[in-house]
């Protein structure tokens, strides 16, 4: 078996803090190229990047101390009801227990994040999740997060990286993590937005954040420094950027004017559009889920 170690990850926290679980991320080249997560869990309540168990299905791999007769429950959040949604012990086989099926959750969002799991001892647990679900650094400016509470994925694209490289367009206010440290049951601790999420042991857990606004998450920041201007004599005329709709208004189809040019409001898919914006006489795109905001869909440069 040609066995792929992708990128272990383990995020520490300042001086004494310690991470609630470990894991290593690897993919089965030989197979179908799903990726297989192994977690070093506690007993009680973890939370861990994915699902072993949804709508019926068990992803737990072979070798895993941990079996499906030792997790008592499995529950992932939703923002759209504020309130967790049971996928273990499931209820019935359709699709309302589905981990991609949590009310009008987005897609991308529910792609990247952490459920919890309930387990009755420790050890190690492997599970499969499909490559074309693991969570890419694209696929980070795509999610909207929404004002309030929200669970994130921690995988390889964090190594190194702190909550503040990683905020985008959010204001974050909160930021933990859950840990068994200070009490056997587990509790959550503060998790320092300037820490970085360090390239040893392993990882692939998650932690909670709560953002002042709805916001994407991941984007790239505008660079504060500007390089040296023309010698003189050159052109005297400086960048300007014209929105036409006046800032990020995702039901309306605008465009913006910058450098002579002119690039319009587009929809990426059926649920991303692709949003121009002005800022600092300097252009930029924000990639809004349309379903994330009260729209059906993305269509002809705008949500409706």
């Amino acid at each position: 078996m040609n066995k792929k170690i992708l990128m272990p990850i383990v995020f520490i926290a300042l001086l004494s803090l310690a991470i609630f679980v470990s894991a290593s991320i690897s993919t089965d080249m030989d197979t179908e190229s799903n990726y297989i997560i192994e977690v070093n869990i506690n007993k009680g309540w973890n939370l861990v990047l994915a699902t072993p168990i949804d709508n019926g299905k068990n992803y737990i791999a072979e070798g895993s101390d941990i079996k499906l007769g030792d997790i008592e429950a499995s529950f992932i959040y939703s923002r759209v009801s504020n309130s967790y949604t049971q996928l273990y012990p499931y209820k019935n086989t359709n699709e309302e227990n589905s981990y991609y099926k949590v009310g009008q959750e987005s897609a991308y969002y529910l792609v990247q994040s952490p459920v919890w799991i309930y387990s009755k001892k420790s050890g190690t647990l492997r599970y499969f999740k499909y490559e074309d679900t693991m969570p890419r650094l694209e696929d980070y400016s795509k999610i909207v997060f929404k004002k309030g509470w929200n669970f994130v994925g921690i995988t390889s694209p964090f190594v190194d990286k702190t909550l503040q490289d990683f905020k985008g367009t959010c204001n974050i206010e909160k930021s933990y993590f859950f840990s068994d440290r200070e009490n056997p049951s587990g509790s959550w601790m503060i998790f320092p937005l300037d820490v970085k999420f360090l390239n040893r042991d392993s990882a692939g857990g998650g932690i909670l954040i709560k953002v002042s606004s709805d916001c994407n998450f991941g984007s790239v920041v505008n660079s504060n420094v500007n390089p040296p201007s023309l010698p003189s004599g050159g052109s005297s005329s400086t960048n300007t950027c014209i929105d036409s709709d006046g800032g990020i208004v995702i039901d309306v189809r605008g465009s913006i004017s910058h450098d002579g040019g002119v690039s319009e409001d587009y929809c990426k898919d059926s649920y991303i559009l692709g949003e121009r914006y002005c800022e600092n006489n300097l252009k930029g795109t924000s990639f809004v889920d349309c379903s994330d905001s009260g729209f059906s869909r993305c269509e002809n440069g705008r949500c409706i």
